[in-house]
């Protein structure tokens, strides 16, 4: 029952918001998410991690995001390196690459990020 609540709730949130996602602020970055993700991060969330993905990334790189969970980085990055550049997005569980991949639609940065299933480590 809990579950069937949660789902019309989120339901209901992304059709307030006419499909475009919540607008949030997390770590000094602005943000669409779909409405079951929305309240995943606080607005202080690891902006120390996303100061080092300012001084690092450049227009036209191509740089990853390897674990990207929702993609809070990853449109970061595709921000900084803008469409001449590419990001790799690596996300292996399906239902957080699926809501991966809703974040980069509604961030508008779909054609030069890539989300890819494979995970990464050594060997």
């Amino acid at each position: 029952m809990h579950s069937l609540i949660e789902t019309i709730g989120y339901g209901m949130i992304d059709v307030a918001t006419v499909g475009r996602g919540v607008r949030r602020q997390i770590g000094g970055e602005v943000i669409r998410l779909p409405g079951r993700w929305c309240r995943c991060y606080g607005p202080e969330f690891d902006a120390s991690g996303l100061g080092v993905v300012r001084r690092h990334c450049r227009a036209g790189e191509s740089v990853m995001d390897i674990g990207a969970h929702l993609g809070l980085f990853s449109v970061a990055m595709a921000r900084l390196v803008g469409r001449s550049g590419r990001v790799y997005s690596f996300e292996p569980t399906d239902r957080i690459r699926a809501a991966l991949e809703s974040v980069v639609r509604l961030n508008h940065c779909g054609d030069w990020v890539e989300v890819r299933r494979e995970a990464v480590g050594a060997g």
